[in-house]
This record gives structure tokens, sequence and C-alpha cells, in this order.
């Protein structure tokens, strides 16, 4: 059985908090945060001109474009049934043709 004295004992011998219990929120109290916090200066981005600002820089280069690879050679048959493959709603694994006997 569970010895309720030795419990009781144990509760009060816990260490007590120490922190202090906030105040409750009242309207007074939410007007003064909401003062304090339009009178921060929050961090915001630069604008210059308006709405014209451009974040990123121009890009120097042009795009490199690839090379396309021939369908007759091993690596571009290797891409396509790859393609195949990579695509997640089509029924890899079934067969194009019917395999049962008689069914055209």
């Amino acid at each position: 059985m569970i010895d309720l004295d030795a419990l009781a004992e144990e509760t009060e011998k816990a260490p007590k908090v120490k922190l202090p219990r906030p105040a409750p929120e009242t309207a007074e109290s939410l007007s003064q945060l909401e003062a304090e916090s339009e009178v921060r200066q929050h961090p915001h981005r630069p604008m210059t001109g308006g709405r014209e600002h451009v974040a990123r820089p121009l890009p120097k280069h042009q795009p490199v474009q690839k090379e396309k690879v021939a369908l007759e050679t091993s690596r571009g048959k290797l891409g396509e049934v790859l393609k195949v493959l990579s695509a997640p709603n089509k029924h890899v694994g079934s067969p194009t043709t019917c395999l049962l006997e008689g069914v055209q």
C-alpha cells in the first residue's frame, strides 16, 4: 500500500519554486505592451524608390545549355528508362499488354 504520511513529507521537502508569478494580464497592461512595441524599431527591408527596389543583382553570365544526348546512345537509352521509372504515378511494374490467354 501507499504510505500517505511519507508521501506528504516528501512533498513538503521538495524544493519550492523561486520564480515570481507574473501579474495577470489586463487591458491596461496589454495596451502598455502594445505602446512599448510601437516605440521599438522593428527590422524591415530598406525600400528605395518605392516598389522599384530589386533585392537581387542582375545576372552577369548566360546559362550554359546542356547538350542533348542522342537516344541511340547507351546514355540516351538509360535516360529514357530512368524517366519511366521515376514517374511516381505510373504503374512501372504492370505490363503494357494483357497476359491472359485468349484476351486481345
